[in-house]
């Protein structure tokens, strides 16, 4: 509402908006850290209002979701497409998942939104940093 997608100009709320500035960051985890640990520090990191930006190793099917509210990687897909930076917004106990935001626009996934469990997460996530607001 404040900015429409496609507008041609910026409204004066955008002005009024809150302007947030990354003033530091931390390295939460690495790629030997126990699993169950990174999801314990990501949740921490965000019950707290900070960003947690992660490396996920991620497979060819991941940057061709569509329309997928829950990526759950196939078992036997082995074939690395490398890397790929996403954000953690939000995590849910009941679903023991994890959502994410990925750069690649509103058309990937759920409109650039997918839940990945704690399991898939703790295995795929590789390195995780917190923005210091």
């Amino acid at each position: 509402a404040i900015l429409p997608f496609g507008s041609a100009q910026l409204t004066p709320s955008v002005y009024s908006t809150t302007k947030y500035q990354i003033r530091n960051f931390l390295k939460l985890f690495q790629a030997t850290t126990r699993p169950q640990q990174k999801i314990y520090d990501v949740k921490k990191a965000l019950t707290r209002g900070n960003p947690v930006v992660v490396e996920l190793q991620i497979t060819n099917e991941f940057r061709q979701l569509r329309q997928t509210r829950i990526w759950q990687p196939k078992s036997g897909d082995q074939t690395a497409a490398g890397t790929q930076y996403v954000v953690v917004v939000g995590y849910d106990d009941e679903r023991k998942a994890v959502e994410i935001l990925n750069s690649a626009g509103r058309e990937w996934a759920n409109g650039g939104y997918v839940w990945l469990s704690f399991d898939d997460f703790g295995t795929l996530a590789s390195n995780g940093f917190v923005l210091i607001l």
